[in-house]
């Protein structure tokens, strides 16, 4: 029974965690997530328990999936395919965005998270974990003396969910793009910091 679910890109696989994902959604304006079971999801995802508990370990687990793909695929159309962009800020002028877009997205859809028995912090807790990693991939965190990378793509990842959670929850927003420019302008200090220089993912220096 997986943790979490397992990278791939079987269509098989991905069309199926999709369908179940879909259906836990769909149960949002129904009735209270707490009353929802794995049984229910995976009868309207028309599978079968086995095959739910192949791809998630409970249904927290596939809400966290959700939440996660939710992101990537925000990250994904900003990136056109690259992902792997030439510089650091091209690779921030793709991440700020779809966090905001995430952050709207799941204002908007947890918008009664206590009715529906739901932890409002969790896409904000998401959403940060997953800036912590891909930053840090950059960053080079994972490799020798990465000790002020790790820092530097834990306070950046705090800072962005942080402000993109608040920014989605407001009535009154400040206009998207001061807010991106804010944000950019701030990590690129943060990371402005650090003893290197960021020229590209650490991942593919030698």
């Amino acid at each position: 029974m997986p943790s979490s679910p397992v990278e791939t890109s079987d269509p098989r696989v991905l069309r199926t965690r999709r369908l179940l994902e879909d259906a836990l959604l769909s149960f949002a304006s129904e009735r209270p997530y707490a009353t929802v079971t794995v049984k229910d999801i995976a009868a309207r995802a028309t599978v079968n328990r086995a095959t739910f508990y192949a791809h998630f370990a409970d249904k927290d687990d596939l809400l966290r999936g959700l939440l996660r793909s939710r992101l990537d695929q925000a990250l994904l159309v900003r990136l056109d395919g690259d992902d792997e962009p030439a510089s650091f800020e091209a690779y921030l002028d793709a991440l700020l965005p779809a966090a905001l877009e995430f952050s709207e997205w799941a204002a908007g859809g947890c918008r009664s998270a206590r009715q529906q028995g739901l932890d409002a912090a969790l896409p904000e807790a998401e959403l940060r974990a997953r800036i912590e990693t891909l930053v840090g991939q950059w960053l080079g965190v994972g490799t020798e003396d990465d000790g002020a990378a790790e820092m530097t793509a834990s306070a950046v990842a705090a800072m962005v969910a942080r402000v993109s959670t608040d920014w989605s929850r407001r009535a009154e927003r400040m206009p998207e793009g001061t807010v991106l420019d804010r944000l950019r302008s701030l990590v690129l200090g943060a990371v402005g910091a650090l003893p290197d220089a960021v020229d590209g993912p650490a991942r593919a220096r030698g």
